[in-house]
């Protein structure tokens, strides 16, 4: 350091400080280029080799280990590799990158000349450069928004003792073996999507689409020899277990739901097992009615308007219900294999598909990994891996018999449980109601919900002001239905909003949302929504009350308890799918999409028993929706 005269008129003296800063150079790796792959070459050294002739002798190990070196083989020869530094912004592509190295290059040109001619040449380098820079960046924004969409938004003992009783079930044939047939693995290829992660076995989606045709025939005889031998190639054991936030403090490791990555042909046997299970299931109808997760033709919209409807009925006889919520902690990591095994025989899932479940379950190994550090390996004695196919099909199984277990009513949305009873006992309801008035006063009007709804949706909203810098019309509408409108659209079904304030909170979300594109800014609100092609968030509710309420009356919604009924047929013009609107003498329902007259798919009703008889005949949504549109 060097204390030397003051600058200019300053009093004070200037220190000059010499600093040796350690600058390190970012490593330069090489990676596989799959874009630029010769699939063509690849299918054809593919389709040359005598996959039956190879395979046909060897066990499901050996015939894994045999197919991985061929896969390694053709990504040896027909997959380039590019050189990526981990630095890089993730806009700058090949073509910026050469605009930004000329205009270095002109620059350095006119300080060492000081040349007038040079400077304009400089110049104009950096006009192109910034212009480059600018259409990257709407490009990568273009892009993201296109993803959106798609991609929105990551460990116990076995318990000893004596199995419980196994649960009694009827079915008329146990699912005992699976056909693997060329033509189904090769749809299931082809339909892969892209961008899922190759760990561990590093065989990207890319390249088993553009090779679905030659890899169809080994992928079933290995799938094939898995089930016969009722055994798991080694690597299909092992996972990768990423961790996902969840909500809370980000410092707590119980806050983040850890999600196994496990290997792409392993999910994609997974997806057939899993889908021969649930056909069983739902044939001989072994799924409790009380079950909406993980299951065709039920949702969690569908399981909360089924028990509204039924509390509301209580309240409008003059009953009290007493309700407890339960949520299984770690539920999926919970899962004794031993116990889960049994009900899986019970279920009717027996012979070499119960044998091949339980190789896929056992002796499993995983690592966790988090900011490119890995953990050690450790073995999984017990749960289900969450990020596997089967895994959701395997716990709704596992849970299966628990509304045979209590006696009150039962609603179950995958692990999220809740029970709840008509209270008869005055002294028990004032009791219950004083406690829950001390934590929380509870009305059933879903205003708190629909005040959490629009802080995260104009939080979301703000994210991406702060990250798009040109965003065009296109992307901007893609962004915002993908990340913003859901949040103001989830379940609205179940939480109406009745009053005109919470009505206008939701709308002003999409006020606001639509201002953040400037040459719009000064235009009125409903201009703006014409230009954007966007209907007001009040409109899509009204329709979507009425989609909801055609997939009741049509039987497209598996519905527990009916919520609609259709009317007498009667002598008077109209059509025989009129629905009943039934009185209620409380308000509650209001708040709800119900079938009372205060109610709020009253409307909805109304428009649907004013259908013309050929749009009240039709059982398609896709058909009615449109037409639909016309009477709201």
């Amino acid at each position: 350091m060097e204390v030397t005269a003051a600058l200019g008129k300053s009093d004070h003296a200037t220190l000059l400080i010499k600093l040796a800063l350690y600058q390190q150079d970012s490593a330069t790796q090489k990676r596989p280029n799959y874009n630029k792959a010769d699939y063509t070459a690849m299918n054809e050294y593919l389709s040359n080799i005598d996959w039956e002739a190879q395979l046909n002798n060897l066990n499901v190990e050996d015939a894994w280990q045999l197919f991985m070196a061929e896969i390694n083989e053709v990504k040896r020869r027909y997959v380039p590799e590019k050189s990526t530094t981990g630095d890089r912004k993730k806009w700058l592509d090949g073509g910026t990158l050469s605009a930004v190295r000329k205009k270095h290059k002109m620059y350095r040109r006119w300080i060492e000349t000081r040349d007038g001619q040079h400077y304009q040449e400089y110049a104009k380098a950096r006009k192109k450069t910034a212009r480059e820079c600018c259409k990257a960046k709407v490009r990568l924004e273009k892009t993201v928004a296109e993803q959106a969409k798609r991609n929105p938004n990551v460990f116990t003992e076995e318990p000893d003792g004596k199995l419980p009783k196994a649960p009694q079930f009827t079915f008329n044939c146990p699912l005992t073996n699976i056909d693997f047939k060329t033509e189904d693995i090769r749809k299931l290829l082809t339909k892969l999507k892209s961008g899922k992660a190759a760990e561990p076995d590093d065989i990207p989606t890319i390249l088993l689409t553009e090779t679905a045709e030659a890899l169809a025939l080994p992928i079933s005889i290995i799938f094939r020899k898995s089930l016969d031998e009722g055994r798991v190639p080694s690597m299909w054991k092992q996972a990768k277990v990423t961790a996902i936030f969840k909500k809370g403090n980000r410092t707590s490791a119980n806050n983040y739901r850890p999600v196994s990555l496990t290997c792409l042909l392993c999910k994609l046997m997974e997806t057939l097992i899993r889908n021969k299970i649930m056909d069983h299931m739902q044939e001989n109808n072994l799924i409790c009615r009380e079950q909406h997760g993980f299951t065709p033709r039920r949702s969690c919209v569908a399981q909360l308007l089924d028990t509204l409807d039924c509390w509301t009925e209580i309240l409008d006889n003059g009953g009290s219900i007493d309700a407890i919520y339960m949520d299984f902690r770690k539920a999926f990591d919970s899962v004794p294999h031993r116990r889960l095994l049994h009900k899986v025989r019970a279920h009717g899932v027996q012979g070499s598909v119960l044998d091949w479940i339980d190789a896929f379950l056992s002796e499993r190994k995983q690592r966790v990994y988090i900011n490119g550090s890995q953990s050690q390996e450790g073995q999984v004695t017990s749960g289900i891996p969450q990020g596997s196919v089967l895994g959701p099909i395997l716990f709704v199984i596992y849970i299966n018999d628990l509304p045979n277990e209590v006696e009150s009513e039962v609603r179950i949305f995958a692990d999220d449980t809740k029970l709840f009873t008509q209270s008869n006992e005055q002294r028990d309801r004032e009791i219950l109601q004083a406690d829950l008035d001390r934590l929380h006063q509870c009305q059933l009007n879903f205003k708190d919900h629909i005040s959490q709804a629009t802080i995260k949706a104009n939080r979301i909203l703000g994210v991406i002001r702060r990250s798009f810098d040109h965003p065009t019309d296109h992307t901007f509408v893609q962004l915002y239905k993908a990340l913003v409108r859901p949040i103001l659209e989830y379940g609205h079904s179940v939480w109406q909003p009745v009053l005109e304030i919470l009505q206008q909170n939701i709308e002003d979300v999409q006020r606001r949302a639509t201002k953040l594109i400037g040459h719009l800014k000064d235009k009125p609100y409903p201009e703006r929504l014409s230009i954007l092609k966007l209907p007001s968030l009040e409109h899509r509710r009204r329709r979507g009350d009425m989609i909801d309420l055609f997939k009741y009356v049509t039987g497209i919604y598996d519905a527990s308890r009916p919520i609609f009924k259709l009317a007498p047929n009667s002598n008077t013009r109209g059509h025989s799918k009129k629905l009943i609107k039934k009185r209620s003498r409380l308000a509650v329902p209001c708040n709800f999409f119900s079938e009372t007259e205060k109610g709020s798919c009253l409307a909805g009703i109304a428009s649907q028993n004013q259908l013309y008889l050929h749009l009240a005949s039709m059982l398609s949504r896709t058909d009615w929706t449109p037409t639909g549109r016309l009477i709201l």
